[in-house]
């Protein structure tokens, strides 16, 4: 399986399971220990691999973070893991949405803390796939299920 195909998966699924056992990799619970209301949160990462899972309080796959470039002890996924193109632009990823039929949405020049970044999404339905850039490089990709920020 891509990593794409993990969205929406429950944590005790056959198909986690193969995939927690395959690489040793270690579920990690955030509970809201401040009180605030955040939701519980479960989170597996494989940092050799380059990627990282965030699992919703009712322990479902909604996001996966794809690291295109090593980042913070985190190495850089390969491509044929991921399930979604690698788009290298804002504009390879708005053509990709005029010709998949989704919805595209984009911002640039976003300055934060001394970095400039940009960002294009895809958005199909409940999924998403969420493109950062970096100097114009791609950064990251996000891949998401039921999420609704713009």
């Amino acid at each position: 399986m891509r990593l794409a195909d993990y969205l929406g998966k429950q944590l005790k699924s056959d198909e986690m399971i193969d995939l927690l056992e395959a690489h040793a990799l270690e579920v990690v619970y955030h509970f809201d220990h401040f009180h605030e209301g955040a939701p519980d949160e479960y989170r597996i990462t494989d940092a050799s691999a380059g990627f990282e899972m965030l699992r919703d309080e009712s322990q479902k796959v909604r996001t996966v973070f794809c690291y295109v470039s090593a980042e913070g002890g985190i190495s850089a996924i390969e491509p044929a893991i991921v399930g979604v193109p690698f788009l290298h632009s804002i504009a390879e990823v708005e053509a990709t949405g005029r010709t998949m039929e989704c919805e595209f949405s984009s911002k640039e020049g976003i300055e934060f803390l001394g970095r400039e970044l940009s960002w294009a999404k895809l958005t199909f339905g409940a999924r998403a796939w969420h493109y950062e850039f970096e100097n114009a490089a791609l950064r990251k990709i996000t891949l998401m299920e039921g999420w609704s920020a713009p």
